[in-house]
């Protein structure tokens, strides 16, 4: 069920941490950023590789980029299907805890309700755009390369839809005719997809990106891992 369009950065951010606590972030005035994004990855790095030195440097990479993703991918794909606000993500700033995520601040700005597609779309090219830059980032720590790095934008997109529809934020149809604005707006040569659980009546994400989580002695394959079923594309 859409809701009806908020025009402060700081209602949507309480209203996603009301209904997932891990999304709790707080709006800053713009010109108030101290940029230490360089010490929190490499902080959540070090913390991952302490805790499981056995999964070795493909999982502590992988790991990171899931983190260092699955906020501001939450946020604008809330913002875009629930709301049809576009939330540029330049500025976002991680605060990382032991082995996940803590925090977040965004700059504050200026957000100007649109149609669904067109709110769709403009977080598409804002998230892409934002991905290119923490590419950068994260390479100096591992590799990651940017077909890895689609996949898993893409899964995260759809955990966001299929979250949102647990929470009773969106209808299944609303929830499927989302899913498919968003793979024509990210527009990837490959994609997971929303697969409907009549039992559970809710939706499962088959994913095409693999997060290595198998490695660690305490861990088995996810559900939903590529590697554990055929392939979708």
């Amino acid at each position: 069920m859409a809701q009806q369009p908020h025009h402060s950065l700081q209602e949507i951010l309480d209203f996603c941490s009301k209904r997932l606590p891990a999304l709790a972030g707080s709006v800053r005035p713009s010109e108030a950023f101290a940029d230490d994004a360089d010490g929190q990855m490499a902080k959540i790095l070090r913390d991952l590789n302490r805790a499981y030195p056995e999964a070795g440097p493909i999982y502590w990479i992988c790991r990171v980029w899931q983190l260092w993703l699955w906020q501001p991918v939450f946020i604008g794909v809330w913002a875009a299907s629930l709301w049809r606000i576009s939330i540029d993500m330049d500025g976002f700033y991680h605060r990382m805890g032991m082995l996940f995520t803590e925090s977040y601040t965004l700059p504050e700005q200026t957000l100007i309700p649109a149609a669904e597609s067109a709110a769709v779309w403009q977080t598409a090219t804002y998230l892409k755009h934002w991905q290119q830059r923490e590419l950068v980032r994260i390479r100096r720590y591992g590799a990651m390369s940017d077909k890895l790095a689609d996949y898993f934008l893409g899964d995260a997109v759809l955990q966001a839809l299929a979250t949102a529809h647990r929470l009773g934020l969106m209808s299944r149809e609303e929830t499927q005719r989302a899913e498919q604005i968003w793979q024509q707006a990210l527009a990837f040569r490959c994609h997971g997809r929303l697969l409907w659980q009549e039992d559970a009546q809710e939706f499962f994400v088959a994913k095409v990106s693999c997060c290595q989580h198998y490695r660690r002695q305490d861990a088995e394959y996810c559900v939903g891992c590529p590697k554990t079923r055929a392939k979708i594309c």
